[in-house]
């Protein structure tokens, strides 16, 4: 797969009109969605908490506190802020066992002694990509919070490239936590075949398949 990325650290207007593209795909804009049931139990503890995700923190035997922490959402720098926590807990890369962990650590020794601390997510941020371009239906297609969703999967579920699509010009358009903008040019002609290089996508992605000019 041959995979160009270009850093952009303010909009320019191309970009901005690529932008404007992707939000006029059919489709409204999503709206947070309930999370799907877990897969064998794995799949919820070992998701990757992400910004916006509303998350219920649970401490045994502490029912005051609990009703303080049934819906706390994750910050924009992948932070929350929990009752007698002088500092918000840093949550970036974190699964939501890995977040139990790191609040336990946080609320002993001074705050409880032996806690035993559950976390689970409650509403999961709107995890949706932009497919839009040269494929045979431009949409907004989910990304299932479990297994994660990659760039062929997304086309497919937009009816596939049309018949004149440049599939070896597929533009990915991605917004950083920090605002910055970067622009991923994959060749994709031979994803199909070699489907292990394939692009894993993130939420808000705005993928572009250019049209051969004739």
């Amino acid at each position: 797969m041959k995979k160009i990325i270009i850093r952009f650290r303010r909009f320019t207007p191309w970009i901005a009109l690529m932008l404007l593209v992707g939000l006029t795909a059919r489709g409204a804009a999503p709206q947070a969605i309930s999370p799907p049931p877990p897969v064998g139990g794995a799949g919820h503890v070992d998701y990757v908490l992400q910004p916006g995700d509303k998350i219920s923190v649970q401490v045994l035997d502490q029912p005051t506190l609990n009703d303080s922490m049934k819906a706390k959402i994750i910050s924009q720098d992948y932070t929350v802020d929990l009752p007698y926590l002088e500092k918000p807990i840093d949550l970036t890369g974190a699964t939501v066992r890995q977040a139990e962990r790191l609040i336990t650590e946080r609320y002993k020794p001074d705050y409880l002694k032996n806690p035993t601390i559950t976390v689970a997510v409650v509403e999961y941020v709107s995890r949706t990509v932009n497919v839009t371009g040269a494929v045979t239906s431009q949409r907004v297609v989910p990304i299932d919070p479990n297994k994660g969703l990659k760039l062929m999967d997304a086309i497919t579920q937009a009816g596939g490239f049309n018949s004149v699509a440049k599939r070896s010009n597929v533009q990915v358009t991605r917004t950083h936590a920090d605002g910055s903008k970067e622009l991923i040019i994959i060749d994709a002609t031979n994803l199909i075949k070699d489907p292990k290089n394939d692009l894993q996508l993130q939420p808000g992605d705005i993928i572009f398949v250019k049209e051969i000019i004739i």
